[in-house]
């Protein structure tokens, strides 16, 4: 099952949460209804125990009160539905600091925290996905994770204490890699709204309980307050079996899913299926304290809170994830618990030490250029997948091209696997260690942001620095100039890494900091009076991380919008008007909808940028199509260029299909 299958049947699940709702609703006002009759029958007409069925028909069948019934229980749950977004509007934040979670210093000297943030930074790296925000839960002994949010670019991951405490490094890369399964499969989106189901549909309930509560300190013990709120709490209880079907129905398989995606992103099954054995063992489990875990069970990695009897258990028994993981795996299964080895001697697979003499030969190719050429060569010649062997291209930025692999780079969107997670780590190692403190300081992360846009015009760059000098930031004219200089030095490719590191940084800053930053990237980025592709994405990232409380401009996408981004990606790939074309027809001959069209004329990048917005809007089916068809335009000559790979993996950004950097087998 591909990223774009996952996608499709995220949307599905979405149906069977409207169907039980429904089913919900329904309950409650049928509930609802039968209750205020029986009111009427006890206070008004006495005893109807004498009754026939035509009486007991008659009475019940009253349109005018079930209608009213009805209105009134749908304004309540609407109100209670509203409400609950409302409070959720922050997205993954909100629900992180809900559950007691603390966001972790991107320069916190903890080791078990620095760890964490080293394994999410490679994970999303390697994904094409922006560093998401870390939070950890520190009053949690029990082990468990979740990610939260509403989009992939807007996603936390949140980690307990006795999780830190309990995995090894690479169980801990199983369990981020499960997390990062639910990101990229589009579970997140409906997690949320899940949230704002079981707080809709439990307000009848809560309703009820207050009534009640206000009834028993009555002085009029005659009231029908006290009768009237425990109709209303026993309906709001029906709204609480259907929403805790809901998690059950829609949480259960997703965790199977996750697993398995583990287990294809680390290419070993060991790191989850020890994961949940330590899960299995630790003495606090997976429980949770936090008085809201039970409503935000379906985040959660391991089973949060007791439920009655298992029957609305989130997740499956990890006996039968352990075993769901092993028998689809030729590997052999895990030792015996006392096998395992104790947290503290931090034993390694073959495949860690691997990695570790990986880096440790990736470190050397920082001091000797001539061995990055070798290493270039060997990788173009291996034989290797075109989307993996791509890699020669950043190692060695005189590798002109490689052969391309349309379907090899269609099925690394939205996945990653060990080479990738490798080749994340030694992306973070090409960078400077100055570099990446300054993304993790907020005030040096917005010199980042401008550091990027700076031009390489020394004309243009002197009148951007004015403007910097002039945006009422301390030092922060200088503090770019002197990042610049260093990026200068750095592969070109090696942005868009930084792009992914920057957004967690940048949330920290206060509101007014943030807002000055955004006018100083506008003006920035209009100082040459025109807009190249990186400078409108890194300003759509930007838009999402300073000025997240702005609506989206996406609107419906038209036919002309596919065009529009196929013409924009022919035209970068070459000068040649006849080359341009011939790209532009080889993308455009997947898609029906622009067959026939011939390229359209030239647009502003600003236009590209907003067709790619509500391009991202549509179905998993027609972005399939889409990627396709843009893969195929980009390398119509047979050939992808460091440029275009780079261009590519922007544009894909966009369309919410996120394809991880080139990495070696």
């Amino acid at each position: 099952m591909d990223f774009f299958d996952r996608q499709h049947r995220a949307r599905r699940r979405t149906r069977i949460l409207i169907a039980y709702f429904v089913l919900a609703v329904v309950g409650i006002i049928l509930t609802l209804h039968v209750a205020m009759v029986m009111l009427v029958v006890v206070g008004e007409k006495g005893d109807p125990v004498a009754w026939n069925w035509k009486q007991w028909t008659t009475l019940f069948w009253q349109p005018e009160q079930l209608l009213m019934v009805s209105v009134g229980t749908l304004v309540v749950i609407a109100i209670g539905m509203l409400w609950r977004m409302w409070e959720l509007r922050g997205g993954g934040a909100t629900v992180a600091e809900e559950l007691g979670g603390r966001l972790v210093d991107a320069s916190t000297r903890d080791a078990d925290e620095r760890q964490l943030l080293h394994v999410v930074e490679e994970m999303a790296i390697a994904s094409g996905t922006s560093v998401p925000p870390v939070y950890v839960l520190d009053e949690e002994p029990g082990v468990n994770a979740f990610a939260a949010g509403f989009a992939a670019d807007q996603a936390v991951i949140g980690v307990t204490r006795g999780a830190l405490e309990a995995f090894r490094r690479n169980e801990l890369q199983g369990v981020i890699a499960h997390e990062f399964s639910h990101i990229l499969n589009g579970d997140m989106r409906l997690n949320i709204r899940l949230l704002g189901v079981l707080a809709g549909i439990t307000t009848i309930a809560s309703i009820g309980e207050m009534m009640m509560r206000n009834s028993s300190h009555s002085r009029d013990k005659k009231s029908s307050g006290g009768a009237l709120g425990l109709a209303l709490f026993i309906s709001g209880w029906i709204g609480y079996f259907f929403g805790r079907m809901i998690q059950s129905a829609i949480s259960r398989q997703r965790e199977f899913l996750a697993d398995a995606s583990a287990v294809q992103f680390t290419r070993d099954p060991t790191t989850i299926g020890s994961a949940l054995e330590r899960l299995r063992t630790w003495d606090a489990g997976s429980a949770m304290k936090h008085p809201k875990t039970g409503d935000a069970g379906h985040f959660l990695f391991g089973e949060g809170a007791t439920r009655l009897f298992g029957l609305f258990d989130t997740h499956p028994p990890l006996e039968q994830r352990i075993e769901a993981i092993f028998s689809q795996s030729p590997m052999s299964p895990l030792p015996p618990t006392s096998q395992i080895a104790p947290h503290d001697e931090q034993p390694h697979s073959l495949a860690a030490q691997a990695t570790r003499e990986g880096t440790s030969q990736i470190a050397s190719h920082r001091e000797q250029p001539q061995q990055r050429g070798r290493m270039a060569a060997s990788v173009a010649g291996s034989g290797a997948p075109a989307h993996l062997a791509a890699m020669a291209i950043m190692v060695h930025p005189r590798q002109q091209s490689i052969a391309v692999d349309v379907e090899g780079l269609m099925a690394s969107i939205g996945t990653l696997d060990t080479a990738q997670v490798d080749f994340a780590r030694w992306l973070k190692e090409t960078i400077p260690e100055t570099l990446v403190m300054a993304l993790r300081q907020p005030q040096q992360a917005q010199a980042m942001a401008c550091a990027l846009l700076l031009d390489n015009d020394a004309t243009v760059r002197g009148r951007q620095l004015v403007l910097l000098a002039e945006s009422g930031e301390p030092g922060l004219a200088d503090i770019t100039l002197g990042l610049w200089g260093q990026l200068r030095q750095m592969p070109g490719e090696v942005r868009l890494t930084l792009v992914q590191l920057m957004p967690q940084a940048l949330k920290a800053l206060d509101a007014a900091s943030r807002q000055r930053l955004w006018q100083s990237v506008q003006a920035l980025i209009q100082t040459d009076g025109r807009v190249t592709l990186f400078e409108a994405v890194l300003s759509h990232v930007l838009e999402r991380v300073l000025q997240p409380e702005r609506p989206s401009s996406a609107g419906r996408a038209r036919p002309k919008d596919l065009s529009r981004v196929l013409a924009a990606l022919a035209r970068a790939g070459s000068v040649e008007p006849a080359a341009q074309e011939a790209a532009f027809a080889a993308g455009a001959a997947l898609l029906p909808m622009v067959a026939t069209e011939e390229m359209p004329e030239p647009v502003a990048t600003e236009q590209v940028i907003h067709s790619l917005q509500r391009l991202a809007t549509q179905t998993p089916q027609l972005k399939r199509e889409l990627a396709r068809a843009c893969i195929t335009t980009v390398a119509a000559d047979g050939h992808l260029t460091a440029g275009e790979a780079e261009l590519l993996r922007t544009v894909l950004a966009l369309l919410g299909c996120p394809m991880p950097p080139p990495a070696a087998p």
